[in-house]
């Protein structure tokens, strides 16, 4: 949005019309979601028969195509605007394709990434459909500290320095201010009362308050299963937790671990005070 290529109001008949349709299935229902329900799952969308088809096989799911995206979901009528968690779905993928004539990982490597001071060959694994395009919703791995950059970035509400901002004004407000169908989820951001998150397979969280403690919170883990005990208890410790950076002038704490089996060896508490400082983190 922040250059006018997307409108979050736009059907996906605005974006693509004409004869394409009569070759989706339910396409006289589908060109009709608009790309706002379908980033805060309130799209009528579910998961079917494919999916579990790609799952037994281990095959990427979410489609592998525009149209198969189109398809990948069962779609009920009934429960537009009412929210359902949709865990997989390349759609976006081809949305963003389609407006930008870019990939999602060349539009990112383009206009996010380099402000980040982010290497996509190094820094990020991006899984792709077998015609190249990056996977929403799912499939993208990043290391501890490229998911503490893009928390950091949420919480200067897309400032990478003083004078450069890369999101719209009200972007980050919108993302994590929740829909009426579920006020604790938003654009991908789950409200969890002291802090706003992203949450993905693997024990991957970024957390970020930006009205409290002025804190980003980043864990992933490295075994494949996930201890909600342990979870639980260090999101409560890094946002509940009164630490000796100086907050109150400024600063953000930024808790990060790359293995939950110990408290005493993995956090790292990292206080950036000035916009120079931030500046720097981001390039580093």
């Amino acid at each position: 949005e922040f250059d006018g290529t997307i409108d979050l109001s736009e059907r996906l008949v605005d974006i693509k019309n004409g004869r394409f349709w009569n070759q989706v299935r339910d396409g006289d229902d589908r060109k009709q979601l608009r790309i706002e329900q379908i980033i805060s799952m309130t799209a009528g969308l579910q998961l079917g028969f494919e999916f579990i088809i790609d799952t037994l096989f281990g095959r990427p799911s979410g489609g592998k195509s525009p149209i198969n995206a189109l398809e990948y979901h069962d779609l009920n009528v009934n429960n537009i605007d009412t929210f359902a968690y949709v865990a997989v779905g390349n759609l976006l993928s081809y949305i963003i394709q389609l407006l930008t004539n870019k990939t999602p990982q060349k539009f990112a490597d383009d206009r996010v990434f380099p402000y980040l001071g982010m290497n996509a060959a190094t820094d990020i694994i991006w899984e792709e459909t077998p015609d190249g395009v990056g996977l929403s919703w799912h499939g993208l791995n990043m290391n501890i500290r490229t998911m503490a950059k893009l928390g950091q970035l949420f919480l200067q509400n897309g400032f990478v320095n003083d004078e450069t901002q890369i999101f719209k004004d009200d972007w980050v407000e919108r993302s994590i201010a929740g829909t009426a169908a579920n006020p604790e989820y938003g654009y991908s951001w789950w409200d969890m009362a002291v802090a706003h998150c992203a949450i993905g397979l693997g024990g991957q969280y970024i957390c970020f308050d930006p009205s409290g403690s002025n804190r980003v919170f980043v864990m992933r883990q490295n075994d494949t299963g996930e201890n909600t005990r342990t979870t639980t208890a260090f999101f409560i410790f890094a946002f509940l937790s009164s630490f000796s950076e100086p907050i109150s002038q400024g600063g953000s704490s930024i808790v990060t671990n790359a293995d939950v089996s110990s408290f005493n060896s993995i956090l790292e508490k990292i206080d950036y005070a000035s916009g120079q400082e931030k500046k720097q983190f981001f390039e580093n």
